[in-house]
């Protein structure tokens, strides 16, 4: 990183001699001169180049000489946003210290799975609220009885648990026919954008000010929130996947108690009867 070197000490390092040689281009002199006549650019970036060969690098204590090749330039996101994210998978959200501000947190911790058992954690419940800067102004957004990630950079959403709580997402992009945004009863809505293949938006940590202000949007009851609980009855009129139970009750997509030497002879069962009805 470049920085302004001014509080650095000035006796902590003396670039020798040959560091301190005029740079001299190897461009031959009337090439330059017709370069610059044909691109004016070129010619600045040359000039550049050869002005700041060697560019004075500081940290707290020292100066540093390092040469132009060891300089890049580096390219990144406002680190002042987070994403908030949208699933229409997840049974539950998740909050982020970092971009969101935690009102409460709880002392009763629930068991997350990250989407294998190993990645299993406990992680504690929490009430927060982050902001989204839109073209309107800055608006909040908070969640109840959520578990808070300190690691995390995103604030998760579940849409089954704000379709709970009476808040319509259509999670759907734009891109295919979709809205692509959170919606709430009184015809407010935050967009959604598809970024690397997830529906995101940009969230920060809200100020004072705007957290004594403004009103708060929230995603999720103020309740116990039990995924477990949150299922519909099956319809025997519709086709359905093996492993369901008419009562569905707990449902396992794995339902390994059939083999499929089991499965072939209650086909061929299934067959031979309908044959025998034709």
């Amino acid at each position: 990183m470049v920085g302004d070197c001014s509080s650095c000490p000035e006796d902590q390092y003396t670039p020798s001699s040959d560091e301190t040689q005029e740079f001299h281009n190897p461009l031959n002199e009337d090439t330059q001169q017709n370069n610059a006549e044909e691109d004016p650019v070129l010619n600045t970036f040359q000039q550049f180049l050869s002005q700041s060969q060697y560019q004075n690098i500081c940290n707290t204590t020292q100066v540093y000489n390092l040469p132009s090749r060891a300089i890049h330039a580096h390219f990144a996101r406002d680190i002042k946003y987070g994403h908030l994210i949208s699933d229409n998978a997840a049974d539950t959200g998740s909050l982020t210290p970092k971009y969101c501000h935690i009102t409460f947190t709880s002392t009763q911790e629930v068991l997350v799975n990250g989407c294998h058992p190993t990645m299993v954690k406990p992680y504690f419940l929490a009430i927060s609220i982050t902001a989204a800067d839109l073209p309107s102004g800055p608006h909040l957004v908070g969640q109840h009885e959520v578990p808070i990630n300190p690691n995390s950079s995103i604030m998760l959403i579940s849409e089954t648990q704000a379709h709970c709580f009476g808040v319509d997402i259509n999670s759907k992009s734009c891109q295919f026919g979709g809205r692509g945004s959170i919606l709430f009863d009184d015809d407010f809505s935050i967009p959604l954008q598809l970024e690397q293949a997830l529906m995101t938006c940009p969230i920060r940590i809200p100020t004072q000010d705007e957290l004594d202000t403004l009103h708060i949007y929230w995603l999720t009851n103020d309740a116990p929130w039990d995924p477990n609980s949150v299922s519909e009855p099956a319809d025997d009129t519709l086709p359905a996947p093996l492993g369901y139970s008419n009562a569905l009750g707990k449902v396992d997509l794995l339902d390994l108690d059939i083999s499929l030497s089991e499965l072939g002879e209650v086909t061929k069962a299934s067959m031979e009867n309908d044959k025998a009805m034709c």
